[in-house]
């Protein structure tokens, strides 16, 4: 069986940027850019819909890390999700299900699942497992080996915190995961 490699939507790698950029370096005097310039370049000359390998994510991520420390990767995530939903089409559809599911944080992660084959592809599926009072458990298989590590992870644990708080609940996210195993737990409880 042949797989698609691990690609990602430029738009989102696009979002990621502007949200790196809007941060603040760790140390003022760091003024380098912590991106590959031709990473940066392929980025930002791709046209939104186009897919981008998921290499570029990678240094992405690693160039936030550079930028913000790892215990900053959680953050950078959440505020890249809340920029992207300031984005008109995304905007529109999380708005719609904010306001016909009554700020249900299952349901807007349940849109979220949704929403993921639109972002990245050959990445693994991400799949509702379960779903009760107060908690939702996510799956996520197979997970690529470029995407088992920290930096990858904790920027998106931040995107399904964020999602689920604004709902306005308190939330906590957690991963049961391993960079040797290619299936991911995610468990949100608020």
């Amino acid at each position: 069986m042949v797989t698609a490699p691990p690609q990602v939507r430029a738009a989102h790698l696009k979002t990621l940027l502007a949200t790196l950029a809007d941060g603040s370096p760790r140390d003022p005097t760091e003024g380098e850019d912590p991106l590959p310039s031709e990473v940066r370049d392929r980025i930002e000359s791709a046209h939104r819909l186009s897919w981008l390998p998921a290499e570029d994510l990678v240094e992405v991520c690693r160039a936030a890390e550079r930028r913000v420390g790892p215990g900053g990767l959680e953050a950078w995530g959440a505020a890249a999700l809340k920029r992207m939903l300031q984005a008109p089409l995304f905007g529109a559809f999380y708005e719609a299900a904010m306001w016909l599911e009554r700020r249900d944080p299952g349901v807007l992660i349940h849109y979220g699942v949704q929403a993921w084959p639109l972002l990245y592809s050959g990445c693994g599926d991400l799949l509702v497992e379960a779903r009760g009072k107060g908690e939702v458990r996510l799956l996520h298989l197979p997970v690529p080996d470029l995407l088992r590590c920290e930096t990858t992870l904790l920027p998106l644990l931040g995107g399904i915190a964020a999602l689920t708080r604004e709902a306005g609940c308190d939330v906590r996210v957690e991963a049961d995961w391993s960079p040797n195993g290619e299936r991911f737990v995610y468990t949100v409880r608020w």
